[in-house]
């Protein structure tokens, strides 16, 4: 035989082996099955066919499987090849997500005709299950041979997202059914393949959830409130920021404009640039933090995303709180609660439709009983060579760890949070209008107790100090003078933060009612315990002219 020739190599790098031209898909099939199949068949049907008519004898039995086995060895070095250089090439001009969509198809296509033409072989192994074992499994271990390592490697969540779209209803969900005995034979590869993007998506979640909700650092521009209310497009800078510390993130941060959205494309521009607008001031983190749990929600299962979703939640909830006390310190009291009631309704409005329990029951050991055991040993209490009263075999009987168990709910952390920094707002918003009026009937109430325990030393009130009519005079003008001004920035600001007429008037409601009753207690007061002359020159309002302007306060 004539001596092969090659090229030659190129000096500091190795010979590469010659590919096999990658054949068109018409030419592919000729040349696998049907070419195949009619030079195969005319010589080993029919003994193929006396084999398994002889297939009660055990020595055949064996013949038979060695025979399946020689079969799926010599296709494998047909198939083989041709589909890892397909697979290949697609991996190299593709997006994970386009390659693992082709190369199933690809897979898929393969196995089926391959259980086509094993049949015409082997039919009376038809029925056997696993009878495509050792022809598949390999050709399964070409296509996830090339998606493991790139799967482990993938940073962005939409890609992962993708994925598991693809893998758990175009593939396993649809086209499976569809390609027969030979789509089946895929299916633990598919479900490995499906467990691996599943848990590559949940460590990439985690990973964002702590690097952009718990280790958030919130820049200037994040807490600029209340001026970021007014100028809501100034918070696009934050996730400009992110996304130049890493553009998987950033994009994220961006994508999470659809969560305020019903999708429906035929909206008019107005409501869009108010979500927009209602985007722009969210807090980061709150962000963050709903767009994770969105994506979450359709490609994990339940109890996995019950758990994650606490967690998200509940770092939410302390990264918002955190962010509320800096801004406590930046622009006072008011603003910080209120950010904090905005960002936290905001959070629990919208997990409300995860139909999922934000719960996990966690277990510990509790070792704090066993404390008085070993004191009592290292005390010499206790013999540690009796056989009858041993300490060490009594603390391990009577005294042995205790198992805890002690449920997390982050929804109902939320909601505890939630009622306290509204009771906080509401308690903050009277004593903007009603303090010294408050303070004042606090004093009254601690004078007519003291009177009560020594009625002797009583005296009429407006003969006290602090009750004399021209003091209680000075009182009600401050009380007037702040319902006039502070008072309505108040609610102002609270409209601002909070502009749903439903969710600002839940708030208003009880500050109005205090207002009114701190007002009611101050006419009572001066009725029974003032002249007609002294109460006429307290400027205390009707209460017709405070419900008027309340109303209006409501209303404006």
């Amino acid at each position: 035989a004539a001596p092969k020739t090659e090229a030659p190599a190129t000096p500091g790098r190795r010979a590469q082996p010659q590919q096999m031209p990658l054949l068109e898909e018409g030419a592919e099939v000729y040349l696998l099955y049907v070419r195949f199949r009619a030079a195969a068949e005319p010589n080993l049907k029919g003994l193929l066919k006396e084999i398994e008519s002889r297939g009660q004898r055990s020595e055949y039995q064996r013949l038979l499987v060695e025979c399946q086995n020689l079969y799926a060895q010599a296709r494998l070095q047909l198939v083989s090849p041709l589909l890892s250089q397909r697979l290949a090439i697609d991996q190299a001009n593709m997006l994970l997500p386009a390659f693992t969509r082709t190369g199933c198809e690809h897979l898929l296509r393969a196995c089926q005709l391959e259980a086509q033409l094993f049949e015409q072989f082997f039919p009376s192994a038809s029925n056997v299950p696993d009878r495509l074992s050792a022809l598949s499994e390999p050709l399964c271990t070409v296509l996830y041979d090339a998606l493991r390592p790139a799967i482990i490697m993938l940073q962005d969540i939409d890609e992962l997202c993708e994925m598991v779209d693809i893998l758990k209803h175009e593939v396993l969900g649809d086209q499976l059914a569809k390609r027969g005995s030979g789509g089946e034979s895929l299916r633990p590869m598919l479900t490995r393949t499906l467990a691996d993007v599943q848990e590559r998506l949940i460590y990439r979640c985690q990973a964002f959830i702590k690097e952009y909700v718990v280790a958030y650092m919130p820049s200037p521009q994040d807490i600029d409130y209340p001026a970021k209310l007014s100028q809501p497009n100034r918070a696009s800078g934050s996730a400009a920021g992110a996304e130049g510390a890493g553009g998987t993130a950033g994009s994220l941060v961006e994508e999470s404009r659809a969560l305020l959205s019903n999708g429906d494309d035929g909206a008019g521009g107005a409501p869009e640039r108010e979500e927009e607008d209602v985007y722009s001031t969210l807090y980061p983190p709150l962000r963050a933090t709903l767009l994770c749990l969105s994506k979450l929600y359709r490609a994990v299962d339940g109890p996995i995303f019950s758990g994650l979703a606490q967690e998200a939640v509940s770092a939410c909830t302390v990264s918002v709180q955190q962010a509320s006390t800096m801004l406590a310190r930046k622009v006072g009291a008011l603003d910080a609660q209120l950010f904090m009631i905005k960002h936290l309704l905001f959070l629990r409005e919208h997990i409300a439709p995860f139909n999922v329990q934000f719960a996990v029951t966690d277990f510990d050991l509790d070792f704090s009983h066993m404390r008085d055991h070993m004191r009592n040993i290292l005390g010499g209490q206790g013999s540690l060579f009796s056989m009858g009263n041993n300490a060490v075999m009594k603390m391990l009987g009577t005294g042995g760890p205790r198992v805890l168990t002690y449920q997390v709910d982050s929804k109902k952390e939320l909601e505890k949070r939630l009622k306290a920094v509204c009771e906080s707002f509401i308690m903050a918003a009277t004593k903007v209008a009603v303090d010294p009026m408050l303070s004042f009937l606090t004093k009254v109430t601690a004078v007519r107790v003291a009177a009560q325990a020594n009625p002797a030393a009583a005296r009429p009130l407006r003969d006290q100090a602090f009750a004399s009519p021209a003091k209680v005079a000075e009182m009600v003008s401050k009380v007037n003078e702040a319902l006039a001004g502070p008072l309505p920035a108040t609610i102002n600001k609270l409209r601002a933060y909070l502009p749903n007429p439903q969710t600002y008037f839940i708030l208003y409601k009880p500050i109005k009612s205090s207002v009114a009753e701190a007002h009611g207690q101050m006419q009572a007061l001066i009725v029974a315990d003032y002249t007609p002359e002294e109460a006429a020159s307290i400027p205390l309002k009707q209460q017709e002219e405070l419900s008027a302007i309340l109303d209006a306060l409501c209303h404006a």
